[in-house]
């Protein structure tokens, strides 16, 4: 039996089908305009999800997770230099971002330099032995320009100078400032005839009533004291925290340096003097006058003295006169002399200063050459 299909019912059913695949047409543009969050990554792993859970998920949790192109992808670099607010000098010192996990270490220039990836606001800590940390906030804005980040040191070191009779005294000029990062045993030899460092800063406290110079210090400082009797000037060492002695006299006993050859004056001739016995070796700093004559405080200790330019393969030394005397080597090859206590101190020492002998010349036996 045959069933006949009316022509308005076969265009109901070709309408029907129509409007099904325009349907299904708009359903496939939508989907394709949404990114495609769920694609798998370099070395990820693809992950199913149907049209309609696509199709529900938040707008802004799409937004969220594509971040390629914004601020928080460049990498910014903060840099500058720590110092110690005492001295003015070069810091070794940690600088971290709060929160972060990135930290560099300042060498002995104080300069640090510290990759971020912040694109807002930051905080530094610096922190360093012996000193105050500090927090140093920077805005966006300045992040790319040079910091300088000055620590508070936080402990105090004292100088008492006394003269005879153990009595203080009072206006005796003493200079402070950082002292060259140098072992011990160098402390009286390499370091005693090295100019001052270029731009070193230094800071004045001369003696109070009590005669003492005091200062708050987080690194070793050199410590020079002005000696009104003697006209030199004496150095040494102090630690944060530290307190230490120094005795100056008026009881002096005076030497003269001499050209060995011609018995002239030696003036404007460097020595650096100091006591083996005593701690730590505080060193004198000395120059003859036009004379060549150098006072010293008369001591009960041997002194030991020597003369910049006098390497051994350059000159040797000839003292003349009871309790003076050569004890042998010292710093660059350089004699030192010794001054003990039974040398007179009512008279004048003499030391006389020789050039090397000439010069051998090594030549070819059968040539002469």
């Amino acid at each position: 039996m045959a069933v006949r299909i009316s022509r308005s019912a076969l265009v109901a059913v070709l309408a029907a089908v129509l409007v099904s695949a325009l349907g299904l047409l708009h359903l496939w543009r939508s989907r394709s305009s949404v990114p495609d969050v769920d694609a798998p990554r370099a070395g990820g792993r693809s992950e199913q999800v149907s049209p309609v859970a696509e199709l529900e998920r938040p707008a802004s949790l799409v937004a969220r997770t594509d971040t390629s192109g914004t601020d928080h992808d460049v990498v910014r670099t903060v840099r500058g230099r720590v110092l110690d607010s005492a001295f003015r000098s070069p810091l070794r010192a940690t600088v971290r971002v709060r929160g972060g996990a990135a930290v560099t270490t300042s060498g002995s220039s104080g300069e640090f330099r510290l990759p971020i990836a912040a694109a807002g606001d930051i905080v530094l800590e610096a922190s360093s032995p012996r000193h105050t940390p500090r927090i140093h906030e920077l805005t966006a804005s300045a992040i790319d320009a040079e910091q300088v980040i000055v620590l508070e040191p936080g402990r105090s070191s004292s100088l008492l100078v006394v003269g005879d009779s153990d009595l203080p005294l009072e206006g005796v000029a003493v200079a402070w400032s950082a002292a060259p990062d140098l072992a011990p045993n160098e402390q009286s030899a390499g370091w005693l005839h090295e100019p001052e460092r270029p731009g070193q800063f230094s800071v004045e406290v001369p003696t109070d009533t009590h005669g003492i110079s005091r200062l708050t210090i987080g690194r070793v400082a050199l410590v020079r004291v002005a000696d009104p009797y003697t006209g030199s000037e004496h150095r040494l060492r102090l630690e944060p925290g530290e307190d230490r002695r120094i005795r100056l006299s008026a009881d002096l006993r005076v030497l003269r340096f001499v050209d060995g050859l011609s018995d002239r004056p030696l003036p404007a001739l460097e020595l650096a003097a100091w006591s083996p016995e005593l701690p730590r070796k505080p060193v004198s700093r000395l120059l003859t006058d036009d004379h060549g004559l150098v006072r010293l405080a008369v001591s009960d200790l041997p002194l030991l003295i020597r003369a910049a330019g006098t390497a051994m393969w350059e000159s040797t030394l000839a003292p003349q006169g009871t309790g003076l005397s050569l004890v042998g080597l010292g710093g660059p090859a350089e004699p030192i002399l010794r001054v003990d206590p039974s040398a007179p101190s009512d008279g004048i020492g003499t030391v006389a200063v020789f050039p090397c002998g000439g010069w051998l010349r090594f030549v070819d036996r059968s040539t002469g050459a």
